[in-house]
């Protein structure tokens, strides 16, 4: 029992290393075996048989064949032939020898592939080159032979410097490119020069029109950018308890401010580098293309003493009722949104209602404790109607600014939200 054992161990062996086929291969010879041991059984017996014989006929009575008759012709045993059965180290070696073969057939593609990967180079096409080297980067890495892997990483060297060379090329071709339109400029601007020298008395005039000109527009950009950095310097100073209100904000969901205006009025805002008070762009003759309020609003600001602020509303725009009258008259609507940091300067104060009605329970202070009267959850309402009494007020709640907004706060001053009713 324990031998029959060992013995299926060793064929299972030997079917591990010569392959699924084996078995089939050594039955068949085992059958082969059987048919000639039975053949050479058979043999013997009828040898036996005729050993034994004896004959009727007296050998003297025989008459022997003539030399003329037909000699018989016999079959001649042919036994097929047996090929041998491998050993353990055989069936290794001729694994060896077939594993051997399978490497070197991965090498010869791998050299057939190198070969491709440097036409490519050689082609200046860097991006074949590459797509085809590391499609067999793999295989490569499979067959770990050093020359090999030293070609590769060769290769990868000559396709870097090959990028490299593409692009110090592309840079000069657009460094000639940009040399012969400066010439050719400058041929335009030699004959440009020509031309005005026949008019030169006109062309000093005009030049000195349009210096003084220039001139004006850069002084003009220059005292306006100084206004600019001395009204932000003035006005966007902290105050002492700005991070407490930057935090009540955003834990009450206010995240923006928002302020309405007419499209027109974008251009100016961008030139002037931000929003202003109504009060501020009158007293320096800065012209309004399509101004917001109107004589009574701006009539209780002053009594109000609000004119030198710019007004932010808690809620959307589009729920104010003086954005919903002027978007009736016409005007094309934006909304803008600023960040609520302004909440935390200096001078802004806060309004529990629209800064600008005739109520007398309006209250408004710089301070956190008038920021608190604001009644946020009611700014958070949509379609409030005036038939609602106090909530329709208190849901007009403003922030208001002092003076100027620089640009920087208007979160969407390049795509502000168009406003329709």
């Amino acid at each position: 029992m324990k031998g029959n054992t060992y013995m299926g161990f060793f064929e299972k062996l030997i079917s591990i290393f010569r392959g699924p086929d084996y078995d089939k291969k050594a039955h068949k010879l085992s059958e082969r075996i059987a048919e000639l041991l039975t053949f050479k059984r058979r043999s013997e017996d009828k040898l036996k048989k005729l050993n034994s014989y004896t004959a009727d006929t007296a050998w003297y009575k025989i008459t022997p064949p003539s030399s003329t008759s037909k000699k018989q012709e016999g079959k001649t045993f042919a036994p097929t032939q047996i090929h041998p059965t491998l050993t353990m180290k055989g069936l290794m070696e001729k694994r060896k020898r077939e594993e051997a073969e399978r490497v070197r057939q991965l090498k010869e593609s791998v050299a057939q592939s190198f070969l491709e990967v440097q036409g490519f180079i050689s082609d200046e096409n860097a991006n074949s080159a590459e797509t085809r080297l590391f499609q067999i980067a793999p295989i490569v890495e499979k067959i770990k032979d050093e020359s090999i892997s030293s070609r590769f990483n060769s290769l990868v060297s000559d396709i870097e410097n090959l990028k490299q060379v593409l692009i110090e090329r592309e840079v000069r071709r657009k460094q000639e490119e940009e040399r012969k339109r400066q010439e050719r400029e400058l041929q335009i601007r030699e004959d440009a020069e020509r031309k005005r020298k026949l008019e030169e008395a006109e062309r000093l005039r005009k030049e000195r029109e349009a210096r003084e000109y220039e001139e004006r527009l850069e002084a003009a950009q220059r005292k306006l950018q100084e206004e600019i950095e001395r009204l932000t310097a003035l006005f966007t100073r902290e105050k002492p308890e700005a991070n407490e209100i930057i935090t009540y904000l955003r834990a009450k969901g206010v995240r923006v401010f928002y302020h309405f205006t007419d499209r027109k009025n974008l251009n100016s805002i961008r030139k002037l580098g931000g929003l202003y008070s109504w009060d501020y762009m009158e007293s320096n003759g800065i012209e309004i293309p399509r101004p917001g309020g109107d004589g009574f609003s701006r009539g209780y600001d002053i009594r109000n003493g609000l004119e030198d602020y710019v007004r932010l509303s808690f809620c959307p725009s589009k729920e104010l009722p003086m954005a919903w009258h002027k978007y009736q008259a016409g005007y094309e609507l934006v909304q803008l949104e600023v960040e609520i940091d302004v909440a935390a300067f200096e001078q802004t104060r806060f309004a529990d209602r629209n800064a600008a009605s005739q109520s007398v329970n309006l209250n408004h202070g710089p301070n956190m404790s008038d920021l608190q009267k604001v009644n946020i959850p009611a700014t958070k309402r949509t379609y409030v109607a005036r038939a609602e009494g106090e909530v329709f007020e208190l849901h007009q709640a403003e922030c208001m600014v002092k003076t100027f907004i620089p640009i920087k706060f208007i979160r969407n001053i390049d795509r502000p939200t168009a406003l329709h009713f």
